[in-house]
């Protein structure tokens, strides 16, 4: 008989202040008229504030880099 033997549980990390830890997604919609556009949401994991939405028809790395580089200088 073959037993399963679990493995080990990882360390569940607790953030324990304001901006020790940034998520970032993208989305993508569309339009009644079928034209599409582009999100990008930053947000902070510890009280999942919204620290930047970037929107537009398309974000290109360099706007993707100005908007982290701005939300850096304003949050640290």
């Amino acid at each position: 008989m073959m037993v399963r033997m679990k493995e080990p549980e990882k360390e569940n990390r607790r953030l324990k202040k304001l901006y020790e830890s940034w998520s970032m997604e993208f989305m993508h919609d569309q339009l009644e008229d079928g034209c599409g556009f582009r999100l990008l949401n930053v947000i902070d994991d510890f009280n999942r504030d919204a620290l930047g939405i970037e929107v537009g028809f398309s974000l290109p790395s360099e706007r993707v880099i100005r908007a982290l580089t701005q939300i850096i200088g304003w949050r640290g």
